[in-house]
């Protein structure tokens, strides 16, 4: 899989996401087929985003920069790791599964990232455009990385535009084919290379 996927910035301050995926089911096979992403995001309610199930036509725009591949009993996953600038004020970092369906159709989304409260198809993180949030994939813990949100002021709980990284990170750790969430871990630089 190549996903070729880039953005444009409007006029209020919002961003359209445009993409293109190239999927070859072999490497013998010479010929990839090609699907065009369609930003659907504007029309997906929002508390619908981590629950909803999406396709090429009806895509949740993001500007992916970390595509991770794992196999679970003969099928093809991809975790996307992306980011959205969903606002003016807001920042998203947006993990997203993608695997190809027995027509050979590109799927997103997969109820397979597990926490305490409950087991979602997407994660989406909202912080203010003033702060940074790191969000990857680690190859040394074989875990998505990402800091934790928390608010500047507890008066500001739920207003994401004042959420910011609070120095600790959390993480989704792989078993069969769920990620479940570990809260607080801690990171380390990789050892050095001799």
């Amino acid at each position: 899989v190549k996903i070729f996927n880039w953005n444009i910035k409007l006029n209020d301050g919002s961003f359209r996401y445009y993409g293109i995926i190239l999927h070859r089911t072999s490497k013998t096979e010479s010929k990839s087929k090609v699907f065009i992403l369609n930003d659907y995001s504007d029309s997906i309610p929002e508390k619908d985003l981590e629950q909803v199930t999406l396709s090429h036509k009806r895509w949740y725009g993001a500007l992916y920069y970390q595509i991770v591949h794992y196999e679970y009993q003969k099928q093809k996953y991809y975790i996307l790791i992306g980011w959205d600038g969903y606002s003016p004020y807001i920042n998203r970092k947006v993990v997203e599964v993608l695997f190809f369906n027995s027509r050979g159709k590109p799927v997103f989304g997969k109820s397979i990232f597990k926490s305490e409260e409950k087991t979602v198809k997407r994660l989406i993180f909202n912080h203010s455009i003033k702060a940074s949030m790191t969000c990857r994939y680690d190859e040394n813990l074989k875990a998505i990385i990402f800091d934790h949100l928390v608010p500047y002021s507890p008066i500001y709980k739920g207003m994401y535009e004042f959420y910011g990284p609070n120095g600790t990170y959390d993480a989704y750790f792989l078993k069969k084919n769920l990620w479940i969430y570990k809260q607080d871990i801690e990171v380390k630089n990789p050892p050095p290379k001799k």
